[in-house]
């Protein structure tokens, strides 16, 4: 399968650059005739689509086909936009939520560190800033709920308040460290991979399998030991 268009694209004459819409119109003109262009453009979006991963039905196969009748110029901005709005990345994520392991990668590498944690809880509030600041200066309406808003600004309230949530799911509490840990666990080797995932395992002079806990922040850890202990009890 060949690489699919993905763009952006500034002008027209960009698109027309292409070396995939150069290849439609080469196409063509070697084999002209009403209808004969679609083909090779529809082509160039199924491609963007595959490698997107999307399936398609019956009337999303009518439209790929209506679309195909457009200058290939055009269809490839519509196969860019499918293409820069797939990433493997968030496939991987994905499919490690739903193997239940949030915290690693098939490889066994961390999907998000305590750092990274971090940073998106920090960059959760500057987003809801910035879309109650989009509010406070819409020029479209008022800004204040007892007066009304337009519909933007009822999108934008409604983000700040999912990226607060969010965020207050997400808030890192007070700092657990490797040595707090270890204090309040006197029974438990802790140790921290190169890849911030921690780990908890019971030390005991019993000859049998003993108890292992896997995480990915010493808070999650300790909550963790906590859990398990009071289970144990």
């Amino acid at each position: 399968m060949s690489t699919p268009v993905t763009g952006p694209y500034d002008t027209e004459a960009q698109a027309l650059e292409l070396p995939e819409v150069r290849a439609v119109y080469e196409a063509f003109d070697a084999d002209p005739g009403a209808g004969k262009m679609a083909p090779h453009t529809r082509r160039m979006l199924d491609t963007a689509l595959q490698a997107a991963g999307v399936d398609m039905g019956a009337y999303d196969n009518r439209i790929a086909a209506w679309l195909s009748q457009w200058e290939p110029q055009t269809v490839a901005v519509i196969a860019g936009w499918v293409s820069r709005a797939y990433r493997p990345e968030l496939e991987e994520a994905r499919a490690v939520l739903l193997a239940g392991d949030t915290c690693t990668r098939p490889d066994g590498t961390a999907v998000v560190s305590a750092t990274d944690l971090g940073t998106v809880w920090s960059a959760l509030f500057t987003a809801a800033d910035h879309k109650r600041d989009l509010v406070d200066n819409c020029t479209e309406c008022t800004g204040q709920p007892d007066t009304g808003l337009c519909g933007d600004c009822q999108e934008w309230l409604a983000d700040a308040d999912g990226y607060d949530s969010l965020a207050d799911r997400l808030d890192p509490g007070p700092a657990v460290t490797r040595d707090g840990l270890a204090s309040a666990f006197p029974e438990w080797e802790i140790t921290e991979t190169g890849d911030s995932i921690w780990t908890a395992r019971l030390t005991t002079s019993e000859d049998r399998p003993q108890p292992r806990l896997i995480a990915c922040t010493p808070a999650e850890l300790a909550a963790a030991l906590n859990d398990f202990i009071g289970g144990a009890r």
